[in-house]
């Protein structure tokens, strides 16, 4: 695409490194890469998987939550590089 980002729906829903937060989406849009709290129980997860059987979750913008301690077949993680 555009942005040069290729391959973001795959078989597995993806951790990220933000802790969760109910209220991240009652905050600001307009911020680039907005952060999560610093501190917290649960990490964000996005993207469905192939658990998933709801066709609109099957979408790199949903946003969950797992304790960081949770494994499953259905969870993975993306390696990601600065490219300038």
């Amino acid at each position: 695409n555009v942005a040069g980002v290729f391959d973001m729906m795959g078989n597995v829903s993806e951790w990220c490194s933000d802790w969760y937060s109910p209220v991240y989406t009652k905050e600001d849009f307009n911020q680039v890469n907005p952060e999560g709290p610093p501190l917290g129980k649960e990490k964000v997860i996005r993207g469905g998987n192939y658990k998933d059987y709801l066709g609109d979750r099957f979408r790199p913008s949903l946003r969950t939550k797992r304790i960081p301690t949770e494994k499953g077949s259905e969870l993975g993680f993306r390696l990601v590089m600065d490219y300038e």
